[in-house]
């Protein structure tokens, strides 16, 4: 009867009942026995459950897995496309940015060599304008000088 304390405390109590019915031990020790293999199928049977489960579990979490990684070799698949498109659009821009660049450096050396040529222009008419206010402030001068 050493495996009496594997039982639950109402199982015991029922045990110690038949005892004062005067149970033979024998008969006791039999029912024990007998319930500790029901209980130990039943644990068993629970175990096998349990690791069913753990199993059905594993097997949904590598398929979990499994359709994530591909969608991530999608997804990466779907961003290298978009590379490649874009260093396509680069490679086919390249030369019409280079045109608009050279194009706009010539742009800009021709409209320093205009500002430059304007601006001797300008110089050149304001020297002729005050070689002008020159001239008439001595002409009022000559006027002036006679008659007065």
């Amino acid at each position: 009867m050493h495996n009496l304390q594997f039982l639950p405390v109402e199982v015991q109590t029922s045990i110690a009942e038949l005892r004062t019915f005067a149970v033979p031990d024998e008969t006791i020790a039999r029912l024990v026995d007998r319930i500790l293999k029901a209980s130990e199928a039943k644990v068993t049977s629970l175990q096998m459950d349990i690791t069913r489960i753990e199993e059905s579990l594993e097997r949904r979490v590598d398929l979990i897995g499994q359709k994530l990684q591909a969608d991530l070799r999608t997804q990466h698949g779907e961003t290298n496309g978009m590379l490649i498109e874009v260093r396509g659009a680069q490679l086919l821009a390249h030369p019409q940015i280079t045109e608009l660049r050279d194009a706009f450096v010539h742009s800009s050396e021709f409209a320093a060599a205009e500002r430059a040529r304007l601006e001797a222009k300008i110089d050149e008419v304001i020297e002729r304008v005050t070689v002008i206010e020159e001239i008439l402030e001595l002409k009022p001068k000559a006027n002036g000088g006679g008659n007065g």
